[in-house]
């Protein structure tokens, strides 16, 4: 089965971040955040190196009416040098490589494309693809919800069960994100695959009744404005977009830690054996 170690995942995001013709200044500083948090140190010794690469590889082709297959080609490349030791479990790829593409709150057709073939690629069942897709989509409705309270101007003991509804919601949603993570650990450590569900999982269940809740939430704070009154929102409430951002990414790199880890050590038992 094929993967992605965390460079490759670095590398990966490069890509989707060039699959769209140009990368702007603001991509290559969170760029840069991402390398650093993922690799560490290590991110320095081939940065360079790897974005003259992809440079020269896909300048040529900016203009390609075919232009994010190319993109893919060197995905898969990337994936082909993937070494064993760093495994990352494909769960986590997926959701961080969803996490960048919607860290302007939509994602593009392309970048889209490209990351169902990188997912296709490190065999990953369509069924978690879809859902993975769907607990970001949700997170992002949350995040909706959190700025638009955030931006009222009501009393803050009118926002604040508001806001902890949907914090707490938000919490759950990456409960049950780091629950899929470690599933397809457990499942890849006991049995030496990742198991296809046979039906609708309970974090999939998850997120249809928080989908469900959330236009609850909405409605209740639609009703609620109707009778505020002028008054400094509280702190509370000031940073919860952002916060839900960084989440993501500082939450998943935990869990992708211990993945790896465990990966490599099912790995090890096999070649003893």
């Amino acid at each position: 089965m094929k993967f992605l170690d965390k460079k490759g995942l670095i590398k990966a995001i490069y890509c989707m971040m060039a699959v769209n013709g140009e990368i702007t200044e603001d991509e290559l500083r969170k760029f840069d955040e991402l390398g650093v948090e993922i690799c560490g140190e290590t991110f320095s010794s081939f940065k360079d190196s790897f974005i003259q690469e992809c440079k020269e590889y896909l300048e040529e082709y900016w203009d390609y009416e075919f232009f994010t297959d190319v993109v893919m080609e060197l995905t898969d490349q990337i994936i082909e040098q993937a070494e064993e030791k760093g495994r990352l479990a494909s769960r986590f790829v997926i959701w961080n490589l969803f996490a960048i593409a919607y860290s302007d709150g939509s994602i593009d057709d392309k970048e889209r494309r490209l990351i169902g073939h990188i997912s296709r690629v490190i065999g990953m069942k369509r069924s978690v693809f879809v859902e993975l897709e769907m607990l970001m989509k949700t997170s992002m409705d949350l995040e909706n919800e959190l700025r638009w309270l955030q931006q009222s101007s009501r009393p803050y003991t009118e926002i604040k069960p508001l806001v902890d509804e949907i914090e707490l919601r938000r919490k759950n949603l990456m409960k049950a994100v780091k629950a899929m993570i470690n599933d397809e650990v457990y499942e890849f450590r006991v049995y030496g695959k990742v198991k296809e569900p046979k039906e609708k999982s309970a974090v999939a269940k998850m997120v249809d009744e928080t989908t469900s809740k959330i236009s609850g939430v909405a409605e209740t704070a639609t009703s609620s404005v109707k009778q505020a009154f002028k008054n400094d929102v509280a702190p509370v409430a000031a940073d919860v977009g952002s916060k839900l951002k960084s989440g993501f990414l500082s939450t998943a790199k935990a869990v992708g830690d211990k993945s790896s880890a465990i990966l490599n050590k099912n790995q090890q038992n096999k070649e003893e054996t």
